[in-house]
């Protein structure tokens, strides 16, 4: 069995001169216990979200996600595996949500 993972993070947040949004986090050692004796401190070195309007109109937006984690501990190939297909894939759903949404904003 896979012990649970935790983590510590500071999180910063913000938008950049050029309207870029950033979304940044990394692990801090705290003294925090979560009073679960199973879980493992899991080390996130770097990640977040930069989301960059784009085009004349600024009617699109690059995404680009980063993360960097140490597990603290040896997790097999097949669930690595379904954790980059989903972390992927969230990034879809977050198109097509938002594609979702504006259609039906605008059609009122």
């Amino acid at each position: 069995m896979i012990a649970p993972r935790d983590f510590v993070l500071l999180k910063r947040m913000g938008y950049q001169e050029d309207g870029s949004y950033v979304n940044a986090a990394r692990s801090i050692n705290f003294p925090y216990n979560n009073n679960d004796e199973e879980s493992v401190r899991a080390v996130m070195h770097d990640g977040g979200w930069i989301l960059t309007p784009k085009g004349p109109l600024r009617e699109k937006t690059q995404v680009v996600f980063l993360t960097h984690v140490d597990p603290k501990a040896t997790i097999p190939r097949f669930i690595l595996k379904s954790v980059v297909k989903r972390k992927a894939n969230l990034v879809r759903n977050i198109r097509d949500g938002l594609e979702s949404y504006l259609k039906a904003t605008n059609a009122q």
